[in-house]
């Protein structure tokens, strides 16, 4: 573990040759690589390591990156964007963020995406949309308040436009 934090992460194509070529070495019968400069042997699962920072990490922690230099440059009050960070560094990691009940859960990368001025997709606005319900909800408790996520919206749209042609809805 040790070594795999000293070593710099190979580039996308090195590790994509590696993939390729390691099946056939796997079959051989070898357990390990060697990597330039380095006299200890790596374990064949640091490739998939390497692939995994490379697809899944490498990403949300360039959008996180961004979205806090965004939040950080912007015009917002600077105790605001105290508690936004706060509130970002006392969430779990671990796990998804509820949506409520009989609602999919969302994936806290996901968050990102409020720290920019780009565009928000569906889970962002079944996760806004959801935070509202809850809230509505908490504040009139003698309503029954239920707010519509993107996918049952989609759905209704797209019968409608079956019904208005004349064809059979799915």
């Amino acid at each position: 573990i040790e070594l795999m934090s000293r070593i710099t992460v190979p580039p996308r194509s090195i590790i994509t040759e590696l993939i390729s070529s390691v099946k056939q070495q796997y079959l051989d019968g070898y357990n390990s690589i060697r990597v330039p400069n380095e006299t200890t042997p790596l374990p064949l699962w640091a490739i998939r390591f390497w692939n995994t920072l490379h697809l899944e990490v490498e990403p949300r922690r360039s959008a996180w990156s961004a979205g806090v230099n965004w939040l950080q440059a912007s015009s917002i009050a600077p105790a605001e964007i105290h508690k936004t960070l706060d509130a970002l560094m006392a969430m779990p990691w671990t796990d998804d963020i509820s949506a409520g009940p009989g609602r999919s859960s969302f994936q806290k990368h996901s968050l990102a995406q409020f720290l920019s001025r780009y565009w928000l997709g569906d889970e962002q606005m079944d996760h806004a949309a959801s935070f509202l319900e809850r809230k509505l909800r908490a504040a009139l408790p003698s309503r029954e308040v239920f707010l519509l996520d993107t996918v049952f919206t989609r759905t209704l749209m797209h019968v409608y436009r079956e019904y208005c042609n004349g064809t059979t809805p799915r």
